[in-house]
């Protein structure tokens, strides 16, 4: 009798656990059929910058007014920060160029405020160096903020991350070196060895400019032209030119898109996202 009544017992607690093992597998495939599918956003050359900063920078390829960029937050940023709030996308990039340098140097100061404006989006965001955002206040301003959301450790201005099956690069092309390079080269062979179903790299420069040639480091363009025919990278995402545009690239090797997006151009037109 005691035989049978463990026996008994035993089907029972093995029942229960079943049942339990059972309804935690349809919860998890029901979660994963039905949630909501990831998504991320793509913004760049926001050229952030506040009235009381002064004016813009000195530089002599700048043909804007100086009171253009600062209307342009007003014009285009805040548009742009209420439609990522209603998309709600899990990750916004911000692709370089995050402010407009101003003619005193307080750059820190700068990256500060324009933190301060796209964080009321209440997104994580990644941000990309660009050729205007000064490299030292990057590291001591950005990559803190960048570590903190994505909950990593980030030792250089360029860095890697996986999220949701997908890996994500972050590249600084301002400062392209040898060195980079071989660690977009080594992160990308990691990748293909591995079970990630999607690769998406960012920077600011492109590989392929467009409507403006030579408007890139030589260097980067030729490295990156090359890593992008040997690995398999379903999207290039830059900004840097101040034109939209998607390439499908057909090279000897692998074809990839290239995204080029910008949040300044023609003053007289409205913002238009791709």
């Amino acid at each position: 009798a005691r035989w049978t009544y463990a026996c008994l017992y035993s089907r029972s607690r093995l029942s229960s656990c079943f049942s339990r093992f059972c309804h935690i597998f349809v919860r998890v495939i029901f979660m994963k059929a039905f949630r909501r599918p990831f998504s991320f956003a793509v913004v760049s050359d926001t050229h952030f910058v506040r009235r009381e900063f002064g004016s813009t920078s000195e530089r002599e390829t700048n043909q804007l007014d100086p009171d253009a960029y600062v209307e342009n937050v007003t014009y285009a940023l805040a548009p742009m920060m209420d439609t990522l709030r209603e998309l709600d996308p899990d990750l916004l990039f911000i692709t370089g160029d995050i402010v407009e340098p101003s003619v005193d140097s307080h750059a820190a100061e700068d990256l500060k405020a324009a933190l301060a404006f796209f964080s009321t989006c209440e997104i994580p965001i990644v941000y990309a160096r660009g050729n205007l955002d000064d490299a030292q206040a990057f590291e001591v301003v950005v990559r803190p903020q960048v570590a903190l959301a994505l909950d990593i450790e980030i030792e250089q201005n360029y860095f890697s991350f996986s999220s949701d099956e997908c890996l994500f690069v972050i590249l600084d092309t301002s400062a392209w070196s040898q060195q980079q390079c071989l660690w977009v080269e080594q992160t990308l062979e990691d990748a293909r060895r591995s079970n990630v179903e999607h690769v998406f790299i960012f920077g600011h420069h492109p590989v392929w400019p467009v409507a403006r040639a030579f408007f890139l480091p030589f260097a980067f363009s030729q490295d990156m032209a090359r890593l992008l025919q040997e690995f398999d990278v379903d999207g290039y995402f830059c900004g840097h030119t101040h034109n939209q545009s998607m390439i499908w690239h057909r090279t000897q090797g692998l074809p990839v898109f290239q995204f080029m997006g910008a949040m300044i151009g023609v003053s007289d037109e409205p913002p238009l996202a791709l």
